[in-house]
Formats: C-alpha cells, sequence, structure tokens
C-alpha cells in the first residue's frame, strides 16, 4: 500500500500517465463487465477455479509446513547442540570438583593419621613421664651403691639392645 501511495504521489518518475482508481482501470481496459451470478454457473465451472485455488492454497501451506517443520527441526538440532555443549562444560567441571573432593578426602585422612599419631604420642610422654618419676623415687632411696647398680644394668641392657636392634 505504500507503494502505491507513493508512486501515486510521483506518477512522472514511475512513468504513469493517468492516476485513477482499480475502477478507472477496470472500465479502461475492460469496457463490457460481465456479470453473473454463481447460482446459474454449472457445477463444472464452479469447481475448475476452485479447484485451481485450492490447489494452489494448499501447495503454498505444504510449502508453509515443510519450512516450519525445516526449522523446528533446525532449531531442535541448534538446541541438542547447545545442550550438548552445556553438558560438556558440565562434565569437565563435575571432574574438576571430583578431583578436588578427593584431594579433599586424602588430605582429611592424613589429618586422622596424625592425630591419632599425637594421641598416641600422649600417651606415650603419660608413660614416660611416669617411668621417670619412678626411677627418680628409687634413685633417692638408693645408695651411691644402688645408683651405680642401676647405671651398670642401664648399660649392660643398652648394649644387649643394641646387639639385637643392629646385628640381627
Amino acid at each position: 500500500m505504500k507503494a502505491i501511495s507513493i508512486a501515486s504521489t510521483e506518477l512522472v518518475s514511475y512513468a504513469i500517465d493517468h492516476a485513477g482508481s482499480e475502477r478507472d482501470y477496470m472500465d479502461k481496459n475492460f469496457p463490457c463487465s460481465v456479470s453473473f451470478s454463481l447460482s446459474r454457473m454449472p457445477d463444472e465451472l464452479k469447481r475448475l477455479p476452485g479447484a485451481q485455488l485450492q490447489d494452489q492454497a494448499s501447495h503454498y501451506a505444504a510449502k508453509d509446513n515443510e519450512d516450519f517443520i525445516s526449522y523446528v527441526s533446525d532449531r531442535q538440532i541448534l538446541l541438542i547442540s547447545q545442550q550438548a555443549e552445556e553438558l560438556d562444560d558440565l562434565s569437565t567441571s563435575v571432574e574438576g570438583i571430583r578431583s578436588d573432593g578427593l584431594t579433599i578426602h586424602d588430605k582429611l585422612l592424613a589429618q586422622r593419621n596424625l592425630c591419632e599419631l599425637g594421641s598416641e604420642m600422649d600417651g606415650m610422654a603419660n608413660s614416660l613421664d611416669f617411668v621417670q618419676r619412678k626411677v627418680a623415687v628409687f634413685m633417692y632411696k638408693a645408695s651411691v651403691k644402688g645408683q651405680l647398680m642401676m647405671i651398670l644394668f642401664l648399660i649392660i641392657l643398652f648394649i644387649v639392645l643394641f646387639v639385637l636392634v643392629f646385628f640381627t
């Protein structure tokens, strides 16, 4: 419609002689108008133009349907490929999180082992303190002769343990 209105305002540039309505054009080019009613037309004539129009309409509808189906199919393929890329990204992220989780698990196990070792060391320190107090009490009660006997016993024990550990 806009093109017609522009053409009607600029007749010279589009080489149009006369600017008239469609009725003027029809009257000028087709002077004898034929009027007929559909009720007087035979059935064969009624079917022909309608059939042609219907064939054209069904052809256009089929073409539109094919275009629409093609568009939807292309859109689905695009969505599937985008989802596949996003799934790949998620998979990479999950693998990273998994490796981080395994690293944290290993660190926690090492920390638990260190805690157990610390508690064992505390128990050994308590036992060593107990033995040192007993030895101190014994040394206090014993005379110089008892202390020399204790030193001699500890040296012999040290030599026996040294021989057992390093030579066997």
